[in-house]
């Protein structure tokens, strides 16, 4: 029969850390505390450098900005404007747009081009973001096989310019603006409409049509800005 120190020999090994000591050479795991059991990748050094959220700079500006604006393409007009902003809160712009208009008392679409310069304030002094308001001058002219036409005049808009992740830009603006037309009938003009009798062509060709009107402005564009 066995004795005492036979049986005490027998009983297992009680569960805990010196169980699963590691053999030499093989430190880590559940037998080493001071040392991590998994490693999924190299471990960064050590650094004294606070830990700093990604947010947007609030110092950044947006020097310059080009726009396409199809707002009032549905009544003839589509424009491109170019801004150029040297001052944190001052801008400078260029705007060219396509005219396009049927006239029905005429039976012709008649064709043209605009140019705008202007100039637009930006409170926030971050370049060309943000909100702008700001005057601006205007001139364009046209032309087809009856008749010459101008105009010129001054107006200003206002809105908002977003732009997303310092590049992608998303402007809307409205405004409007006071212009004055002229058209000249041409000595040379062919069919023409009812109501106008040939032999009245040359005192026509003498004389300039004029009126001046209110124009709305909107600004619906899509751009890039650097």
């Amino acid at each position: 029969m066995p004795g005492p120190m036979a049986f005490q020999a027998a009983q297992p090994q009680p569960f805990g850390p010196s169980a699963y000591a590691p053999m030499p050479g093989q430190e880590g795991g559940f037998g080493n505390p001071a040392q991590p059991a998994y490693s999924y990748g190299p471990t960064p050094p050590p650094t004294d450098e606070p830990w700093k959220p990604v947010t947007r700079d609030p110092d950044r500006k947006t020097y310059v900005a080009v726009t396409g604006n199809p707002a009032l393409t549905v009544v003839g007009k589509t424009s491109g404007r170019l801004e150029v902003a040297p001052l944190a809160a001052h801008a400078v712009f260029v705007e060219v747009s396509r005219l396009s208009f049927f006239i029905s008392e005429l039976n012709r679409k008649i064709t043209g081009t605009e140019f705008d310069v202007g100039y637009h304030l930006y409170p926030q002094g971050q370049g060309a973001r943000g909100f702008y308001l700001g005057p601006r001058y205007l001139s364009g002219s046209g032309d087809i096989p009856e008749a010459s036409w101008e105009f010129k005049g001054f107006g200003g808009d206002l809105g908002y310019q977003w732009v997303i992740a310092n590049h992608l830009v998303f402007n809307l603006g409205a405004g409007i603006a006071r212009i004055e037309g002229k058209a000249d009938l041409k000595e040379d003009a062919y069919d023409l409409p009812e109501g106008i009798d040939q032999e009245d062509l040359g005192a026509f060709s003498l004389s300039s049509q004029e009126e001046a009107f209110w124009v709305p402005m909107l600004t619906l564009g899509l751009g890039l800005a650097i």
